[in-house]
């Protein structure tokens, strides 16, 4: 029923912003829900966004923070973020959460300047306009096991609001 309601929102230009999760997985390996491609299901109308620290270095993808080359599209900062809770109190949360609802923000803006432009040519635009980082990335606590952070999206970067808007002021 999940990819039925997806596939629904594709047909009607509705772009679906989801986060990778907390749990410092490959999601290539692991099968979690919503993805892009599912069965018969290959949708163009969906971002996974992962977590990315605001400092660049090993530690630029959080530990806890799910990746995966197939499955998660693109990295944005989600580190101690500045926000107030109900209670009228400053705090940071952190988690990819955050970083999603900064990539549904930036696709909001642009749909919003750009409205001629369709939900895949919005996650095309922000896919295609990230920030790469070459370095490597320390995957587990102990500092053991890295990998390219390229590698651990489609996007191999983070989220560039202002090229994406650079971009898509050009369609």
């Amino acid at each position: 029923m999940i990819y039925e309601a997806l596939s629904y929102a594709e047909k009607n230009n509705v772009l679906i912003v989801t986060s990778a999760g907390n749990t410092g997985l490959n999601l290539d390996e692991v099968m979690t829900h919503p993805r892009k491609k599912y069965k018969n299901h290959c949708l163009s109308n969906l971002i996974m966004v992962g977590l990315s620290d605001s400092i660049v270095g090993p530690k630029l993808k959080p530990v806890r923070g799910s990746y995966g080359k197939h499955t998660v599209d693109l990295f944005a900062h989600g580190t101690d973020f500045l926000t107030t809770n109900p209670k009228n109190e400053y705090y940071k949360p952190s988690g990819s959460s955050i970083s999603s609802a900064i990539v549904a923000t930036t696709c909001a803006t642009m749909k919003l300047y750009y409205p001629q432009l369709k939900a895949s040519e919005i996650r095309e635009i922000v896919i295609q306009s990230v920030s790469k980082y070459n370095g490597e990335i320390f995957l587990d606590e102990e500092e053991n096991t890295k990998a390219s952070f390229t590698e651990l999206s489609e996007a191999g970067g983070i989220l560039n609001i202002e090229n994406a808007f650079s971009l898509a002021s050009k369609r």
